[in-house]
């Protein structure tokens, strides 16, 4: 598991992920046992923290494998046997996905006590931050440099996939904390007065035809007689 910019493979994982799901329980801990905490009754701290590593480690194994993947598409070298070597971290990333947040986080009180949720949405946001600056700096001095192709589209792969990874986290860590985004509202602009249509006529005008004549040619005043000149 070269990719994602992780150095040892999945043998770092060995020694990480138990200090990322140490991290997550004693703050799930510590939330659940501080003083007037909604959370105090929270009895499956550790069935959560399971899932939520299970996830994190499938986010990273699978973010490996969609960059070996991108990595191949944008050289075709190697293509078979890459492709060979990309795929079981892929398939692998995406069961410890499956379980951890569609089988065991379900099942769970989330629904009740979700802040695990926010714990692991924003651990993946922070790792695909960090990851997404250095592939960035990375991707800069490759191009800068220009040693190959090859190593232009490793640095992009890295930078894309943990740019992915990092909107994808920072974005549920915000719909879970509440956090709404609004569109900016685009307002019509005013009409002028030039381009407001004029009346038909003028109010306060009498009708044309004016004063209107009575059957027979007589005038309205005096019936039959036509007033004195």
């Amino acid at each position: 598991m070269g990719g994602y910019g992780l150095p040892g493979g999945s043998e770092l994982l060995v020694y990480v992920m138990p200090q990322v799901a140490l991290a997550i329980y004693l703050v799930l801990l510590w939330d659940a046992r501080r003083a007037g905490s909604p959370a105090a009754g929270d009895e499956q701290l550790g069935v959560k923290t399971v899932a939520g590593a299970l996830a994190i480690t499938g986010v990273v194994m699978t973010a490996t494998g969609v960059q070996q993947l991108l990595h191949v598409l944008l050289t075709f070298s190697d293509f078979i046997e890459r492709i060979k070597a990309a795929v079981p971290d892929i398939a692998a990333g995406g069961v410890a996905l499956l379980i951890g947040l569609v089988v065991i986080m379900p099942k769970s009180n989330i629904a009740q006590y979700p802040k695990a949720s926010r714990l692991v949405a924003g651990a993946i946001a922070v790792g695909g931050a960090v990851v997404c600056v250095g592939g960035l700096a990375s991707l800069l001095r490759s191009v800068l440099a220009w040693p190959s192709w090859n190593q232009v589209a490793q640095a992009l792969s890295y930078f894309v996939v943990a740019a992915t990874v990092l909107a994808a986290g920072l974005g549920r860590l915000m719909k879970l904390s509440g956090v709404v985004v609004v569109a900016p509202v685009v307002r019509p602009a005013p009409q002028s007065s030039a381009q407001v249509p004029a009346a038909a006529q003028p109010q306060g005008y009498p009708p044309q035809g004016y004063p209107p004549q009575n059957p027979g040619g007589q005038s309205p005043g005096a019936p039959g007689q036509w007033p004195p000149p």
